[in-house]
């Protein structure tokens, strides 16, 4: 049975390839790299010495899309060289969209909370996060803000025909987190490497789909998605289609190869204040629940303190979105717990983080690190 699926695998992988995204205007860090499209910034690590000029009101942006479905969204930084996520803040909600081809994305900095505070002649970065199915994919633009700058007339705002686009306000392959506790895909963590869906659709009880069902790849566990090491040797990719052949291998291998995950660590932080009363805070508003998230990291081929630091503080970031999108600004209490997942030589970090939202009026205290990140540290 194993060879026979083998011989099929081989015969798909000449029909599969992976698709991409190019960001169009304004013109990206560097030049496309397709290996480097699930590296932050595209692989460039350093902001572009000559930054293009954007206008602070009224802008968009435009990209190519080689996928029928997709879903994108776009981070804005005021760091004069960001290196990380946590430089960054969501200034537009993450859409699903169908349709290849150009697209215009509006993006009016004096439109979004996140980004009001950005001025005449300032420096920024800005990062499209991008997801066809295959994994998040990155590319960043360096740009220097006006006032009087419009954009080339021969920069056209234009979509591909036929296409729609719905708002998620989630990121790209995760739900909302909301006091449910749903759970979210978080994007890269750092230098840990691609990012996986939710464990949601892990677990064997969730069975292969049906053969034929033109939904059927919607419905695999997301490993097999998005790619699957077979044999050791053979790395597949597969696209989201309506082919029920694909459904057919990919439900195949989902029999045979599919393992359940083992839990090997796990930590907790109970509810911390992370203001106190010294600090004076002009607290208008509290949320009558605490609002919670769930988000799941795929790393390889183990895991490490600082995989663990960069999970539990880019789940912090996402939920403090969420937050904000919800007319909140601060958190009064916070407490997460990570448990981490082993199959084979993979590992998978999953971190629940949950906050009292509330909203203070005036300047706030300086952004704090998530609380008890000592934790992490020591052996478990």
């Amino acid at each position: 049975m194993q060879r026979y699926l083998a011989l099929l695998v081989l015969a798909f992988a000449a029909t599969v390839a992976n698709a991409h995204f190019q960001l169009q205007y304004p013109p990206p860090r560097g030049p496309f790299v397709e290996d480097n499209e699930p590296k932050f910034c595209d692989g460039y690590s350093s902001a572009a010495a000559n930054r293009s000029t954007f206008p602070l009101t009224g802008g968009f942006i435009t990209l190519n899309s080689e996928h029928p479905q997709w879903t994108s969204g776009v981070l804005v930084s005021s760091s004069e060289n960001p290196t990380s996520f946590n430089n960054f803040n969501q200034v537009v909600p993450f859409s699903q969209t169908k349709g290849e081809g150009l697209f215009c994305i509006p993006l009016d900095f004096s439109a979004h909370a996140n980004s009001t505070q950005l001025k005449d002649g300032q420096n920024i970065t800005i990062q499209i996060v991008f997801d066809g199915g295959d994994g998040n994919l990155y590319q960043c633009a360096d740009l220097t803000l006006s006032s009087s700058f419009r954009i080339p007339s021969d920069v056209k705002c234009t979509n591909a025909t036929g296409s729609s686009a719905t708002t998620t306000g989630s990121s790209p392959t995760g739900t909302s987190p909301g006091s449910s506790g749903a759970t979210q895909t978080g994007g890269a963590v750092g230098n840990a490497s691609s990012i996986d869906d939710s464990a949601a659709a892990y677990p064997s009880k969730h069975g292969p789909p049906g053969i034929g069902d033109a939904e059927a790849l919607t419905r695999l566990p997301p490993r097999l998605r998005t790619g699957y090491a077979f044999m050791g040797e053979i790395r597949l990719t597969m696209l989201r289609t309506r082919s029920s052949n694909y459904a057919l291998l990919l439900a195949c291998v989902t029999r045979v190869l599919e393992t359940p995950w083992e839990v090997v660590d796990s930590r907790a932080v109970d509810p911390v204040p992370m203001y106190y009363e010294d600090e004076d805070l002009d607290i208008a508003v509290v949320g009558e629940t605490d609002t919670r998230g769930t988000y799941v990291f795929e790393v390889k081929p183990g895991r490490t303190p600082p995989d663990l630091r960069r999970a539990v503080e880019f789940a912090r970031q996402q939920l403090l979105h969420e937050v904000i999108k919800n007319g909140y600004n601060i958190l009064l209490l916070e407490s997460w717990q990570l448990t981490v997942y082993r199959r084979g030589k993979d590992h998978r970090i999953e971190v629940q983080y949950n906050g009292r939202p509330a909203r203070a009026l005036g300047k706030l205290p300086g952004r704090r690190p998530p609380p008890f990140m000592g934790v992490l540290e020591a052996p478990h």
